[in-house]
């Protein structure tokens, strides 16, 4: 075979990468003729794009000696692998110049020394020893596709042919056999572009949230995308391929989509952003945005049309939606504002006109200040901006006065409005006429007052027999110190007494001396003077600590039921602290130790003293229930309460009331703060103390009530305030 006949290889239509590794061309079919291609399974052999050497008339003039000559040198340059094989040795006869090319094969090699297994490797070589060659065996050809891999380890996909030249013989083994081998790997990756651009496009116009549809002159339907089937209530595009608006609407909806339809089609007129309301047979509507297009083909003639849906349905409900809420907002009971950026008034409803008694005309560009009182702040009305400028809603009271003057409450919410810019348009205030709430709340308040102050009589009434025993105790040694007094002071008086007659003797009658001193020798050992002039500095130092002890009581006492002035002042919560645990000494004396460990440093606090002091009095009494239980178990020894002050930042206090009892059981621990539950027997509590110091904390100072317990390690009631008043919104930090 001459070198030159690879000439006929061109790179822009082989895609060869080098000359010896050429792409086999697609479109060959080679088939020597045999007997075997005239089977009823095999249709005789050609080369596709070329003459028909197989089977061609006879050229006049044409020499018959050249024609295997011929055949034989365009099986050579055929662009496809050419590979004879014999069937008995399975040893390669012959393979043409691609075939070389393919395995790397030098023209001088001769062809038996290469394999098939060489040129298509091992998954080729099992195809067809387990289907080609026996299929072959009975039909005289098999055709099949296989992939294998060329030297630069590229896989290409081959289409093969396979051939017999002799039936099998008797013993079942084929004779020679031709082995085809066409390149369709650009084929298939073109092939696969194309499904993928396909995939691609089809995917694209499923993920689009409007319908999309084409339909043929006749109104079927050729295309539906996902959207348009979930539209019609159709499972698959199948159930709607070639079906008109009838199979799926009702009559009249489908006669008018159908008329729509065919005026596209049949006059080019197409239906632009058009409102249609589809009743399907359940009787369910649906709103679409219609637009319809003419589908032209490459010569401009109408084939079809192209539909777009937008079911607008939500949209006509929320305009339905939105004309019953014009008429909610205009009919409520609330008062409901609109104003422009500055404040001025763009929107009032009914509720305002009535209650304020000003007229839609009256108050529409006027500034809603026209209601001021001048009763509030100017520090709510500048945080109200602040807040609501920086885009945050605000709620808070307003103290107003109507047209006649009358003044009246009312709570209001303002929020910003604002547009698709995320910018804020307006604001609008919801308002609540809370006058009657408001003078109820002051008589609540009022009774509140007194409801304290009963509960605290109550508890200090409760305290009384033990207030009576700690002031008796110290009263109890000044009394009989007292007496002592008295009576050392009687012998005192004999002594002196005699002092004074044993002078008047020995004025009167010198010779008396000696009798008057013995006199008085005998008072003074009978007084024991001694004794005395020990014991009385005691007696008296026991009689004024006893007194102090008495002052200290009464002083405690007195501080802790100070009824104060309803409003949070400054207060040393240190001093308040240890005036309560005075007053409560005779709940936990008997039964633990107390310890004070009070922060030095711990700043003035503002709050309400007095039911501060109750929170305190509460928890310490719950403290010393707790250790006794534990001592009535155990061996009756003596627990402790740890009572600590600490300063946090962030301008927050922390108060820690520890005990030494048997912890919370964790089953009712969600439930300790709730009115009315307790875990003491009858007549020991009423399930109020810690509803009250919750109130206390959490409600009336913005602060934060907490536990820790864990099951026989006692307890710890966290209480964190704010400095100030103001601070409550605050997180404590601590250091």
């Amino acid at each position: 075979m001459p070198m030159h006949a690879m000439s006929v290889f061109k790179e822009d239509a082989f895609q060869i990468e080098r000359p010896n590794e050429p792409t086999i061309g697609e479109n060959l079919h080679v088939a020597p003729a045999s007997p075997a291609l005239n089977s009823p399974t095999c249709t005789p052999g050609c080369f596709s794009g070329a003459s028909h050497p197989t089977g061609s008339p006879k050229e006049a003039g044409e020499d018959e000696e050249s024609l295997p000559e011929i055949l034989a040198g365009f099986i050579e340059r055929v662009d496809s692998l050419v590979v004879v094989v014999d069937g008995r040795t399975n040893t390669v006869r012959y393979l043409n110049q691609i075939a070389r090319q393919f395995a790397g094969v030098d023209a001088a090699v001769p062809a038996k020394s290469v394999t098939v297994l060489s040129l298509f490797g091992a998954t080729i070589v099992e195809q067809l020893t387990q289907e080609g060659i026996p299929t072959a065996r009975r039909d005289g050809c098999w055709h099949g596709h296989g992939v294998c891999t060329t030297r630069s380890n590229r896989p290409r996909d081959l289409r093969l042919d396979l051939y017999v030249h002799k039936p099998a013989a008797g013993d079942g083994i084929i004779g020679p056999y031709t082995l085809v081998g066409h390149d369709v790997t650009r084929h298939r990756e073109v092939a696969n572009r194309l499904k993928d651009e396909r995939i691609l496009l089809r995917t694209i116009i499923n993920a689009i949230p409007s319908a999309i549809y084409v339909k043929d002159v006749e109104g079927r339907k050729i295309l539906s995308n996902a959207t348009d089937i979930a539209l019609v209530g159709a499972e698959n595009e199948a159930a709607v391929l070639g079906k008109t608006d009838f199979a799926y609407f009702q009559k009249v909806t489908a006669a008018e989509t159908f008329a729509d339809d065919m005026k596209v089609i049949q006059q080019g007129e197409p239906v632009l952003h058009r409102m249609d309301r589809l009743l399907d047979f359940a009787d369910r509507s649906k709103w679409i945005e219609t637009t319809k297009l003419p589908l032209r083909d490459h010569a401009g003639k109408i084939v079809g049309l192209v539909g777009y849906g937008r079911d607008v349905t939500d949209r006509h409900k929320n305009q339905e939606r939105l004309a019953v809420l014009s008429l909610a907002v205009e009919q409520s009971p609330a008062s409901v504002v609109i104003t422009d950026t500055q404040g001025n008034i763009r929107y009032v409803n009914r509720k305002f006109c009535s209650l304020t008694g000003y007229s839609v005309d009256e108050v529409i560009g006027q500034n809603p200040r026209v209601l001021k009182s001048g009763e509030i702040a100017a520090e709510v009305y500048r945080d109200m901006w602040q807040r609501l400028r920086s885009g945050q809603p605000w709620s808070g009271e307003f103290h107003n006065r109507k047209k006649n003057g009358e003044l009246y409450w009312e709570f209001a919410t303002i929020s910003p409005i604002k547009g698709d810019d995320d910018m804020v348009t307006h604001y609008i205030a919801l308002k609540e006429d809370i006058t009657a709430r408001k003078q109820a709340e002051k008589e609540r308040q009022l009774l509140e007052v007194q409801l304290r102050q009963a509960q605290k009589l109550e508890s200090i009434g409760q305290l009384a027999a033990g207030i009576a025993h700690e002031i008796n105790s110290p009263m109890q040694f000044i009394g009989d110190n007292t007496r002592f007094l008295k009576d050392a002071f009687n012998d005192l008086f004999k002594v002196l007494a005699a002092v004074r007659q044993l002078k008047t003797d020995s004025e009167e009658a010198g010779a008396g001396e000696s009798a008057g001193l013995a006199r008085v020798e005998k008072a003074l050992q009978e007084a024991d003077v001694d004794y005395l002039t020990g014991e009385i500095p005691k007696a008296i130092e026991q009689s004024l600590m006893g007194a102090e002890r008495v002052s200290v009581i009464v002083r405690a006492m007195k501080e802790f039921s100070h009824p104060g002035t309803g409003e949070k002042v400054p207060a040393d919560l240190n001093h308040a602290i240890q005036s309560t645990v005075e007053v409560a000494r005779n709940e936990w004396k008997y039964v633990a130790e107390l310890e004070l460990d009070l922060d030095p440093a711990l700043p003035p606090v503002e709050c309400l003293q007095g039911e501060f002091n109750q929170v305190i009095l509460n928890l310490i009494i719950n403290a010393a229930h707790a250790i006794a239980d534990v001592s009535k178990a155990g061996d009756g020894g003596k627990g402790k309460i740890t009572i600590h002050t600490r300063a946090l930042e962030g301008d927050w206090v922390e108060i820690r009331v520890q005990d030494t009892g048997a912890g919370i059981p964790e089953a009712v621990q969600a439930h300790i703060f709730d009115p009315f539950f307790t875990t003491k027997g009858v007549g020991k509590g009423t399930g109020q103390g810690l509803t009250i110091a919750r109130s206390v904390v959490v409600d009336k100072h913005g602060g934060k009530l907490a536990f820790e317990t864990g099951s026989g390690q006692g307890t710890v009631f966290i209480i964190q305030l704010p400095v100030h008043a103001s601070s409550k919104q605050a997180n404590p930090a601590t250091p």
